[in-house]
């Protein structure tokens, strides 16, 4: 069994968008965590996102330390056809002034694997610079990324030092994914890990995207096999919850759902006993 005081905890910001830094620190150490991700890219028209500016970045570090917690991904760059990496080397300047470790992406409107291989190295590159990692998330409804074996063979087709994997057990269950799968998947190619729950079957696939945003469960309150997940998994991988509960569990706040969410994902890590790396 897992020593869970040994883990430092953190979370998606996706469960807790509607707030920016540098409340968000607050309400993370509230919620029980060590770590936070930041949307700092922007995807879209009314989805929230929080620029921050390179004369800001030293002073909101320091909020975050001060709060207890540290930043620990940069979101969320859409490897798309349009998306020129070298114009995101300030951006990754930012991110690493931040303390983030990671940055993550994932698939957008390019069919073609070997060419979103291409810029997913590109993107590996830029990051490198400011000495960072870049992790690629696998969604069924985010073709050619869909599924944990496409994002190995992208991740390999880039051949880059700093490209790993983000390892979404929601999305696991959802692409058909097994606890087998992951005993797999190499410890190298794990960048990071997230926790959430959800019935056992799968809603339709035009509402796939609804649950992955917002009718999540905490881990432990819902049928998927988190422990047998988990213990396909090395020890020593970064470890995060995304339980958005906006839909599944609407009477809860935020702060609410994140505290719930830090406690499911505790009972279910002290059952873990890691798969030797």
């Amino acid at each position: 069994m897992t020593n869970t005081a040994s883990i430092e905890l953190g979370i998606a910001h996706l469960p807790l968008l509607g707030i920016g830094p540098p409340e968000l620190f607050d309400v993370v150490a509230q919620a029980g965590y060590r770590r936070t991700g930041l949307r700092m890219y922007a995807l879209g028209p009314g989805v929230p996102w929080y620029p921050v500016a390179r004369k800001d970045a030293a002073a909101l570090r320091r909020r975050a330390q001060d709060a207890g917690v540290e930043i620990f991904d940069a979101e969320f760059v859409p490897l798309s056809k349009d998306l020129e990496p070298d114009a995101l080397e300030g951006w990754m300047e930012v991110a690493a002034m931040l303390g983030a470790q990671r940055v993550n992406c994932g698939a957008a409107d390019d069919p073609d694997l070997a060419r979103c291989a291409e810029r997913f190295g590109a993107l590996c590159d830029v990051a490198a610079r400011h000495g960072l990692g870049v992790d690629v998330e696998f969604m069924r409804y985010r073709p050619p990324v869909a599924t944990l074996a496409d994002a190995v063979d992208l991740v390999t087709r880039a051949g880059r030092p700093n490209g790993r994997i983000l390892v979404d057990l929601l999305h696991v269950a959802r692409s058909g994914g097994t606890a087998a799968d992951l005993a797999k998947l190499p410890a190298s190619l794990i960048g990071h890990v997230q926790l959430s729950d959800a019935p056992l079957a799968a809603p339709p696939d035009d509402a796939l995207v609804t649950e992955a945003r917002g009718r999540r469960l905490p881990p432990g309150e819902g049928e998927l096999p988190l422990v047998a997940m988990m213990n396909a998994l090395p020890s020593g991988v970064p470890l995060s919850t995304e339980s958005v509960t906006t839909g599944s569990l609407p009477g809860l706040s935020p702060l609410e759902s994140a505290k719930r969410a830090h406690a499911g994902a505790m009972r279910v890590l002290a059952q873990w006993r890691p798969r030797a790396a």
